[in-house]
């Protein structure tokens, strides 16, 4: 099938796009970052805004992977059984790595940005299926506690032969973020630098059926000097008909926080209330919660041993 392209599971999107545009070719989606690898996108739920493929999983056509337990090497096309528990690490993630995978391309694109402002005490998630207009690439973005309005963002796809000059359209689907930050990670000093000033900030992305995020949201905007958090994105990512996870038919956001207890503390409050599902390929809460608990025990006295006894004990 000359519309699919065979890659290593290590290549990253920064090297594949720009060799797939030499060939007048194109990927219906990839992520705002695009040093992030082949491999990671299968073994999370990594997304653009696609509202018809919303995962860069939905583009892979076969998978070529590594069995421990059987010690061989598998291939499995997407209407294989077991095709789909192999996305997002379902089952038998630590004895399966993967290897390569052919992703399904289309012809080279260009892109149309339509802003709206929206006040945010305004927006709705109600009809999340809907609520994008029924673009082809639709999200929401807030981008600080501060922020009075959102950004409803939809980028309509030009085919290459009608993009003419290609004045006042995108060559690529990226935010100012997205751009900068693809800009400095070719550059390995810069790539440091910015990697290591990135502990200030914590990323995390949770999933949610769209009836919970309704709920949350409420909670979320209801309180935003408590709940302060930056660069919030919020997309819906849609049933597949051939791939089913857990993840498809979600609502997710994307939130940034500081690095600090009081914004974990309060990020944990609101996973423990919603338990909605993590992408494991950023910060995890969940983890975060766990360390605490363990730090507890470990420093709890054991029943009808106060402190002081306990202290004599390992004195």
């Amino acid at each position: 099938d000359r519309n699919l392209v065979s890659v290593q599971a290590g290549s990253h999107f920064g090297d594949l796009l720009p060799l797939l545009e030499s060939h007048g070719l194109w990927l219906d989606n990839y992520p705002n970052y695009h040093f992030i690898s082949v491999g990671a996108c299968i073994a999370t739920p990594v997304h653009g805004s696609n509202l018809d493929k919303p995962f860069l999983a939905d583009l892979v056509e076969s998978i070529r992977y590594y069995d421990r337990n059987a010690d061989k090497i598998v291939q499995l096309h997407r209407h294989d059984d077991g095709f789909s528990t192999l996305i997002f690490n379902q089952v038998g993630s630590r004895n399966r790595i993967i290897l390569s995978a052919k992703l399904r391309t289309s012809p080279r694109q260009y892109y149309e940005l339509t802003t709206r402002r929206q006040p945010v005490q305004s927006l709705c998630f109600d009809d999340a299926a809907n609520f994008s207009d029924e673009t082809q690439h639709y999200e929401v973005r807030i981008n600080s506690p501060a922020s009075r309005d959102a950004l409803l963002q939809s980028y309509r796809q030009v085919p290459c032969e009608n993009a003419g000059t290609g004045k006042g359209l995108l060559a690529i689907k990226a935010d100012s973020i997205g751009r900068k930050w693809n800009l400095l990670q070719r550059n390995g000093l810069l790539s440091f630098v910015t990697s290591a000033a990135s502990r200030f900030f914590i990323n995390y992305e949770w999933f949610f059926r769209p009836e919970e995020f309704s709920r949350f949201w409420a909670e979320i905007s209801g309180d935003r000097r408590r709940n302060r958090f930056y660069k919030l994105l919020v997309r819906y990512n849609p049933r597949q008909p051939d791939l089913n996870t857990p993840y498809h038919g979600t609502v997710s956001i994307d939130v940034t926080i500081f690095n600090t207890r009081s914004m974990l503390e309060v990020s944990a409050h609101l996973y423990q209330r919603y338990r909605p599902l993590e992408h494991l390929g950023k910060y995890s809460i969940e983890r975060y919660i766990n360390q605490c608990n363990e730090q507890r025990s470990d420093t709890t006295p054991p029943a009808g041993q106060d402190r002081r006894s306990l202290q004599a004990a390992v004195d």
